[in-house]
């Protein structure tokens, strides 16, 4: 479930035709929340337990018996499908995402469950011209959502990925967007 709150007093900003401009106004808190959870997250977990535990029980006979090399190297592509496939499940039971803006900086972090290279994402407020969705289409057919951050140096940095629900990534910007008084047009790189 999402849960959308502003912090202290809510007034409207105005849409502002100077993008300079954007920089010096003053911004009340806003965070938005929202769960991973999915019921399938269970059954992966489960299937994740199996696949390790197998992987376990490899090795333990590998170095009971003084194996050949192969038996070690064999099945390290086997763990890292393991450890990934735990971390996957673990994610969709436990993991939330919070979204904040407050006076300096749009900020989102996900967790607690994340690979260390997965760091939380911070794009100064000052910097944001624009928020627009963006849509991935995987290899077979599977569609995944985003929300991408349009900044004033031209530049895109991508805030969130591989949501599930366009409607989410929707409400994100639109929500962003109209707390900041920033513009919902099209985005188009110049």
């Amino acid at each position: 479930r999402l849960s959308h709150r502003r912090h202290g007093s809510v007034g409207e900003a105005p849409l502002l035709a100077d993008y300079r401009s954007y920089g010096a106004r003053k911004v009340t808190p806003l965070t938005l929340r929202w769960r991973w959870w999915k019921a399938s997250g269970l059954f992966t977990l489960f299937f994740a337990i199996a696949w390790n535990a197998f992987l376990v029980f490899w090795y333990g006979i590998a170095f009971a018996s003084d194996a050949p090399w192969i038996m070690f190297v064999f099945p390290l592509a086997h763990v890292a499908v393991g450890v990934g496939v735990m971390k996957s499940a673990l994610s969709n039971i436990f993991n939330t995402t919070r979204v904040t803006v407050d006076e300096g900086a749009l900020t989102v972090v996900s967790g607690p469950i994340r690979w260390p290279w997965e760091a939380p994402v911070a794009v100064p407020t000052a910097e944001l011209r624009q928020l627009s969705t963006l849509e991935k289409k995987g290899s077979k057919g599977s569609v995944s959502h985003g929300v991408v951050a349009h900044l004033a140096d031209g530049k895109s940095r991508t805030l969130l990925e591989g949501l599930d629900d366009s409607h989410l990534a929707s409400y994100v910007e639109r929500v962003v967007e109209q707390h900041l008084g920033l513009p919902d047009e099209p985005w188009h790189n110049a």
